[in-house]
């Protein structure tokens, strides 16, 4: 078996394990994200990218918690959710942006996005980085920034973890 292979079947067990349908209605009464921590990080992604209008891989969205305070200090937003029932509720929470094209939702995994590559100023992980394979994610992440993206671009930790030369 391939190292891909063993990581697509890692992550579909991590995916049944982790299965949130049952729970999805329940999510966005989940306490929420401390709004002064996310102010802070997103004024230094919009510091970072000189944009006042980042754009954010918001990975394992869920019902878009995360999502939402983006979406609401002006970040420009895709949703990456897996799980179809807690993703339909994400949808149908932000239908008001994504009319005005501020957030798109993609049905995929967070260490495989589908995603382009280098499109984003900031990779975010809410509460789902705990049930994906941490190198793979972080590896997924390191190749969704821009080189000016929050902890994007020079090498560091993720280049050496992801076996990335010559950044």
């Amino acid at each position: 078996m391939t190292t891909s292979t063993q990581d697509s079947t890692q992550q579909k067990i991590v995916e049944k394990v982790w299965d949130y349908t049952k729970h999805a209605k329940f999510y966005e009464y989940r306490p929420n994200y401390a709004p002064s921590s996310i102010d802070m990080l997103a004024f230094l992604v919009k510091q970072s990218s000189q944009t006042t209008a980042p754009k954010v891989a918001d990975i394992g969205a869920g019902t878009g918690n995360l999502s939402i305070m983006l979406l609401e200090r002006g970040c420009k937003v895709v949703a990456v959710e897996p799980n179809d029932a807690m993703r339909e509720i994400g949808i149908e929470r932000t239908k008001e942006w994504a009319q005005k094209g501020q957030i798109e939702w993609v049905r995929a995994s967070g260490v495989d996005s589908t995603l382009a590559s280098g499109e984003f100023d900031w990779v975010t992980f809410g509460s789902s980085f705990n049930v994906m394979d941490r190198q793979s994610a972080l590896c997924e992440a390191h190749r969704l920034l821009r080189s000016s993206g929050l902890n994007g671009g020079g090498g560091g930790e993720s280049s050496r973890v992801c076996g990335i030369t010559g950044i």
